[in-house]
């Protein structure tokens, strides 16, 4: 039988001491043919590499505002309380990943992440710094519902893929990339000019500012997605969780 992929979750750690992921991350990556686990919270960088090289790919999770010191940016009143020592976990893991040539999926929090680690920075608030119609990027809608329209250009890894290059995505956040980090380019943006979409020039590297695991729903182009995802992390690279079993 097809050994499955073993994708490891960023933790989405709370200052007050507790493991918080939504519950979606999990349960889409194991309806996509992988199987999960979460990369518990750690600064240490010695235990985050360990646990890297078993897996066989890394998802970058979604949660709460990067603390501006990240990014050199000055104190934003509209920016939510930060969480530095996750922001130090994330982009380490992130950095690490990368090191470790192990393919990685942003997703919203973590295309941030990404964006950040390779050098950019973010819009601290969306509806203060650029368009108060912005707002419509932090829905109320359900959490599967699509609310603005997103286009990935074709040439890109992420648009190949997915099922179409157009299509109405969900949204919930109030940050965005202002400026692109280095060895990034754009694989999408909405219809008001929000990047929606990074990968990598030259690293196994994708990103997305939606949400899919919210819209993988049976049959879903979101679910085809993180399906094509979780094949081509299986056809890139021998098994490395299988390698490295002891």
């Amino acid at each position: 039988m097809k050994q499955k992929p073993l994708v490891g979750i960023s933790d989405n750690y709370g200052e007050e001491g507790w493991h918080n992921l939504k519950v979606e991350y999990v349960s889409a990556l194991a309806a996509a043919g992988a199987l999960p686990v979460i990369v518990p919270f750690s600064l240490d960088a010695d235990v985050l590499a360990a646990t890297l090289s078993r897996l066989d790919a890394l998802v970058l999770s979604g949660g709460g505002d990067l603390a501006p010191e990240t990014f050199g940016g000055a104190f934003s009143p509209y920016a939510h309380k930060p969480n530095l020592p996750r922001d130090h976990y994330d982009i380490m893991l992130y950095r690490l990943a990368l090191a470790q040539r192990l393919p990685v999926l942003g997703i919203c929090r973590g295309l941030q992440v990404i964006n950040v680690a390779c050098g950019g920075d973010i819009y601290q608030d969306l509806p203060h710094e650029v368009d108060p119609a912005m707002t419509r990027h932090s829905q109320q809608a359900p959490k599967w519902q699509g609310v603005h329209s997103i286009t990935f250009d074709a040439d890109t890894a992420t648009a190949r893929l997915l099922p179409q290059l157009q299509f109405m995505c969900n949204s919930f956040h109030h940050q965005a990339i202002r400026q692109l980090g280095d060895d990034l380019r754009i694989t999408a943006t909405c219809d008001d000019g929000v990047i929606e979409g990074i990968e990598h020039i030259s690293a196994d590297v994708i990103a997305v500012q939606y949400h899919p695991e919210r819209m993988a729903l049976p049959g879903s182009d979101q679910l085809i997605f993180l399906k094509n995802w979780v094949d081509h992390i299986g056809s890139a690279n021998p098994p490395r969780s299988k390698v490295n079993r002891h």
